[in-house]
């Protein structure tokens, strides 16, 4: 079994791009990835509605969402090493957690399963 799952959402282009991203970087292959709107999740105490706003990420029987998972992923993946202490820094000032957020409420959600009377603004 891998060492990280990671849930992201799969109606969000950033979280796609994102997901693509650390699976070319994951070269030791540490880390799987679940779409939150396809695959079914019955990990421990999930919470889909959190995860609905924020990347979710499970290890060693817990699990964290937003900025927490984003740190998570760097700290699995060596190339991205180098960017641990200022991760770290935004983690414990909680910067982290108010950029995501931030960052998190202006993304797009675009419905894949859209049939012709969808309409999206951009």
């Amino acid at each position: 079994m891998k060492n990280l799952i990671i849930v992201y959402d799969d109606w969000c282009p950033y979280c796609i791009r994102f997901s693509k991203l650390i699976k070319k970087f994951d070269i030791l292959r540490k880390i799987s990835f679940f779409k939150l709107r396809k695959d079914s999740i019955d990990i421990g105490n999930f919470d889909n509605n959190l995860a609905l706003k924020k990347m979710a990420s499970y290890k060693n029987g817990i699990w964290m969402y937003g900025f927490e998972s984003i740190y998570r992923i760097l700290k699995e993946i060596p190339l991205f090493w180098f960017f641990i202490p200022l991760f770290y820094f935004l983690k414990i000032t909680r910067i982290g957690d108010f950029l995501y957020d931030e960052f998190a409420i202006k993304r797009k959600i675009i419905p894949i399963h859209c049939d012709e009377n969808c309409k999206i603004n951009y």
